[in-house]
């Protein structure tokens, strides 16, 4: 049987090449990394711009809500106004019903 021997050590000349790749590599891994973060912070950028137009959108919304909610309840006061000053002894009549009722549900 004949053996075969295996150096025991890398030559020199392959530790300065495996040097220079890793070098290379953890460069590579650098540029990469910078790329990679200017990428999250216009990502970052871009999703808060985003939002920040989806909320002042949903803000105006609020508000028309809220003026057509006030303007609705202009015309059912204005409404109910009118019906007491036609009837205002049916509204008397009304008002002392009601009071009467909440006083005999609330009557402990």
């Amino acid at each position: 049987m004949q053996s075969t021997t295996v150096p025991l050590h890398t030559p020199k000349s392959d530790v300065k090449s495996d040097a220079k790749d890793v070098d290379a590599d953890i460069k590579a891994l650098k540029e990469d990394f910078e790329s990679l973060k200017g990428s999250v912070t216009s990502l970052m950028s871009n999703v808060g711009r985003f939002a920040g137009h989806k909320a002042e959108k949903g803000a105006d919304k609020g508000k028309e809500m809220a003026d057509d909610a006030m303007t609705k309840l202009d015309d059912y006061r204005g409404s109910f106004e009118d019906q007491v000053r036609r009837k205002p002894l049916a509204a008397v009549g009304i008002a002392v019903g009601v009071g009467a009722a909440l006083a005999l549900l609330t009557r402990r």
